[in-house]
């Protein structure tokens, strides 16, 4: 897996504009492609007005994408001396990257704070599902036994 950190100087961006400008500097370096994966990270710096981690939280990724995985974002607001992280639910190769920075900025004199996106509904059904076979696993294993005693009594007896 390909794996790269972003820092751009967002300051006269809207959030919609940073995520266009975030993909572009990805799209440039990296052609996300099948059979190779790529994951980043980005650091947006904002001199005054900053957006809130709930405005950008839906740019985080909840799972691989083939245009890239977008897994944590950090934006920081240099007026203020504030920032905060939000980063997808899953641990991943940069994840300690995420934390290391967060500290960095934490040990620079910034109030900082990291918030996690939550699994969409998609994990949470998927999930749902599994629970629920993993309940009927008994029924299932004692119902394939059957199957396959009946099956080897049909050729024994049909062979006879």
């Amino acid at each position: 897996m390909f794996r790269g950190v972003l820092e751009l100087d967002c300051t006269s961006k809207t959030v919609d504009g940073a995520a266009i400008a975030v993909r572009d500097a990805v799209t440039a370096e990296y052609s996300p492609g099948l059979i190779v994966p790529f994951a980043f990270g980005a650091i947006l710096h904002y001199t005054h007005m900053s957006p809130n981690a709930s405005d950008v939280e839906h740019l985080i990724d909840d799972r691989a994408r083939a245009r890239a995985t977008w897994q944590w974002i950090i934006v920081v607001n240099s007026s203020s001396k504030h920032a905060y992280g939000v980063h997808m639910w899953m641990r991943g190769y940069l994840t300690p990257v995420y934390e290391t920075l967060i500290k960095h900025f934490e040990n620079s004199g910034y109030v900082c704070h990291s918030v996690t996106k939550q699994p969409s509904k998609f994990w949470n059904r998927l999930w749902g599902t599994m629970a629920a076979l993993l309940k009927l696993r008994p029924v299932l294993v004692a119902l394939g036994a059957i199957i396959v005693v009946v099956s080897l009594l049909l050729r024994l007896f049909s062979g006879a």
